[in-house]
């Protein structure tokens, strides 16, 4: 019996004559073999989700059963490079558009890459072992490795130069069988990547945005969400993350976002320099378009397209940085495609399904024991923008990503419409890493690091419920020390917390730098609170220079000078 199809609603379409069919096989519809995958069988009837748009599909349109489900290629060619939400190289377009069933590979079959075997024939090799690497990018060596489920003798390796599909070893197993191996391992995006076991290492992800590196910090293979209304800085403060942070590898992926969004980072990226090696950062990175123009079935697939080659890099030892920007469009998909499906909705219409299908995705993070016999260790840390109609924090998606995240940034309407950025609420903000890096942060950065953190962000807190007594009463009625305080939350929110990203200085800030700045601030702190209970009035010291002269907070050359100043503080108005 012919597979053709019967009805079509929306992006769900109901076939016919597909007997036998797995559910999660991709299938090829109509003339222009648009993409979809199966999602239910119901008798003679299957329910495909359509990956491309259905416009055009007509009722007995020919479906044909790709008999496998959604896949990704992985191996050389993926870093420096742009994909679609189901893994079309985007830079090998015939057009300026994306067409149905268009057949476009993600690795490319013609580009020759020097494999440095460091097997050899003879040698017994296991799942996850390296046979050798290819170096793909200045800052990236490969590792080609031995594909899940397979071990044995090498028959055969060679080095040279190969395209990703030209056989470079063959390895026999134990029945006497032999697997040819090359450069290509085609994975499910589906399927978690085996591991040997998970890792509790805690070791901090760095940014160079002291609000997030100081107060509220992840650990590599951690999960954090930056959650905010309409354009108070997510994608931002995530690409900041993307560019700097001080992890091998780094993908962005921009789910159901505007196509302007995904252009600045085409234009912006191949600028920036990765401030730990000096080398522009599309050398480690790989960037996933899924934007809103695109059929929002893909959003799904473009987020675990991001997740299953973050495990490829991951399993080669690297520790690997995902950026998804935004997980609310996702949702909003997966409602649409529950309405399509005729689920029961549950909250504001989104289907019941909604916290397992996020928490498929937030599982994938964190740190592991890789296959392979040379006790490999890789992370995977995922931070995620949330977008909560009307910068609604209590809506589902937000409130089930809680449940599942490390570390949670509230980026604030007000602070973003100040024009302070990156716009952190720090009262409601928190993440619960603070004391697992504890002994990292004090043993590596500073002994009185968390000292400093804690009595800044006490004072900060202190500072609004300051500020509500004074827009009632005003600054000038305020008493001495709560007068002083709001000055001192002044300077932290300005000088420390605040940061330009289109600052070549001020974009990205060494821990150590800002562990400094801190120090400072801290400083101030002790010696203002110290001076005022000597009897000394606010009113003599607020027109000391030193509230201009922190300014200078902000430049690494400065601090020194600043440090000084602070200690000498007096009631000299000089």
């Amino acid at each position: 019996m012919e597979s053709k199809i019967s009805a079509i609603t929306g992006s769900i379409i109901t076939a016919t004559g597909l007997n036998g069919a797995n559910i999660g096989n991709m299938v090829q519809m109509g003339p222009e073999g648009a993409y979809g995958e199966i999602i239910s069988v119901s008798g003679d009837n299957t329910l495909i989700r359509a990956y491309e748009e259905t416009i055009g599909l007509r009722i007995n349109d020919i479906i044909t059963d790709l008999g496998r489900p959604l896949s990704i290629e992985l191996g050389p060619g993926l870093l420096s490079n742009i994909f679609s939400g189901i893994g079309r190289r985007l830079d090998m377009l015939k057009g300026n558009f994306l067409s149905k069933g268009e057949i476009i590979l993600t690795l490319d079959r013609t580009k020759k890459w020097d494999f440095k075997a460091i097997k050899k024939k003879g040698d017994h090799v296991s799942s996850g072992d390296i046979l050798g690497g290819v170096q793909e990018t200045e800052l990236i060596n490969t590792k080609i490795m031995v594909p899940p489920g397979v071990d044995g003798e090498i028959l055969s390796i060679s080095s040279g130069e190969f395209t990703v599909n030209q056989n470079i070893a063959k390895i026999k197993n134990g029945s006497g069988t032999a697997t040819e191996i090359n450069m290509i391992q085609t994975w499910p995006v589906k399927k978690r990547r085996p591991i040997n076991s998970r890792l509790e290492v805690y070791a901090p992800l760095l940014s160079g945005q002291r609000v997030f590196d100081a107060f509220f910090p992840i650990q590599k293979g951690g999960t954090a969400t930056l959650p905010g209304g309409f354009g108070v800085g997510k994608t931002v403060s995530e690409q900041q993350f993307s560019k700097f942070s001080n992890t091998d590898i780094s993908i962005y992926v921009g789910c159901g976002e505007r196509g302007n969004e995904m252009a600045d980072v085409l234009n912006s990226f191949p600028s920036i320099m990765d401030p730990h090696s000096g080398k522009s950062i599309m050398n480690k990175t790989v960037l996933i378009a899924n934007t809103s123009n695109m059929p929002i079935v893909a959003r799904e697939a473009s987020i675990f397209m991001g997740v299953t080659i973050a495990e490829f890099y991951r399993d080669m030892g690297y520790s690997v940085l995902l950026t998804a920007d935004s997980t609310s469009r996702w949702a909003e998909a997966l409602r649409q495609l529950g309405s399509d499906l005729g689920e029961m909705p549950v909250e504001e219409g989104f289907p019941a399904s909604l916290f397992n299908s996020l928490a498929s995705f937030y599982s994938r993070a964190g740190i592991v024991r890789t296959l392979g016999s040379d006790d490999r260790t890789g992370s995977i840390t995922i931070i995620s923008a949330v977008s909560p109609p009307s910068g609604d924090f209590s809506e589902p998606v937000t409130q089930t990503t809680l449940r599942l995240v490390d570390a949670y940034w509230e980026l604030d309407k007000q602070l973003s419409n100040a024009r302070h950025y990156p716009p952190v609420n720090w009262t409601d903000s928190y993440s619960l890493a603070v004391e697992n890096l504890r002994p990292f942060y004090e043993q590596k950065i500073g002994k009185q690091f968390y000292v400093y953190s804690k009595k800044i962000l006490d004072l900060l807190r202190d500072s609004d419920k300051i500020n509500e007594i004074a827009s009632i009463v005003g600054r000038d009625a305020l008493p001495d020390k709560q007068a002083a305080i709001l000055r001192m939350a002044d300077v932290i929110k300005l000088y420390l917390l605040q940061q330009n990203a289109f600052d070549e200085e001020d974009s990205y800030t060494d821990i150590k730098i800002t562990y400094k700045m801190m120090e400072i601030v801290s400083k101030l702190i002790d010696k203002v609170n110290a001076l005022l209970d000597t009897g000394i009035r606010y009113g003599d010291l607020k027109a000391n220079s030193i509230w201009e002269n922190m300014s200078n907070l902000r430049h690494k050359s400065a601090l020194d000078v600043l440090e000084k100043q602070v200690s000498d503080l007096n009631t000299d108005k000089k």
